[in-house]
């Protein structure tokens, strides 16, 4: 039995219906994610986390942004991910390694503020928010603390630029499941603090206009075989 160019046609409809009901979020904004001028400055630092390596908090651990991204997407969630770097550390004696490499990855719902000029975002604690490029066992949790991640001009709290900052509570795992570094008393010491800077955001098809597309095209190709087929008998 042959199929006709317009099965087709209603297979691609009912796939496109299909495939829109599942329709991931779409990426609406983009930025590349840099450190800016902290307390701790210089150098310039992305993430602050004291205690991160020996549980004292007067040793300050702080993370350069390497290749940082933040997003933002039409269903109110955002992502901020990327490769960070030990940029200073005031233990140097102590564990851990000064420029070692991490994966940063953290997932956040928009909310409200009290800046009408700045979007709010809640911290969402999936879990290994951050690792070690070099050993899976050696990661972060990170929880939100002391109010959202502010985004906006002069959210950073450090210059007039468009960037972003949020307080974060952590618990630093080791290899073999010890413990180190978790900073509920000393919460305020550790924080983001960014610039954004907007980048382009690359124009793709979505999957069901790929489907569309492809199913489209099979059915022209399915009506020309059949002509072909019709036009020898």
């Amino acid at each position: 039995m042959r199929r006709s160019p317009l099965m087709g046609c209603v297979l691609a409809l009912t796939l496109l219906l299909a495939a829109h009901a599942a329709t991931a979020a779409t990426l609406v904004n983009s930025w590349t994610a840099t450190g800016v001028a902290g307390a701790l400055s210089p150098p310039n630092y992305g993430l602050r986390l004291d205690g991160f390596f020996d549980n004292n908090v007067n040793h300050e651990v702080t993370f350069a942004f390497d290749n940082v991204t933040f997003n933002e997407f039409d269903d109110g969630s955002a992502r901020l991910f990327g490769t960070i770097s030990i940029a200073e550390y005031d233990n140097s004696g102590g564990p851990g390694a000064f420029a070692s490499t991490w994966d940063l990855d953290v997932a956040f719902q928009q909310t409200t503020g009290s800046n009408a000029s700045w979007r709010y975002y809640n911290l969402i604690s999936n879990g290994r928010e951050l690792e070690n490029t070099g050993n899976s066992n050696d990661y972060a949790n990170f929880f939100q603390f002391m109010g959202p991640f502010q985004v906006g001009n002069g959210a950073n709290g450090k210059n007039a630029n468009f960037g972003a900052a949020g307080w974060v509570n952590y618990v630093h795992f080791l290899a073999g499941g010890g413990t180190t570094g978790s900073e509920s008393t000393h919460y305020y010491s550790s924080d983001f603090l960014m610039d954004l800077t907007r980048k382009d955001i690359p124009v793709i098809p979505e999957p069901a206009t790929l489907s569309l597309i492809g199913l489209g095209l099979g059915s022209l190709a399915a009506g020309r075989r059949f002509r072909r087929s019709a036009a020898r008998s």
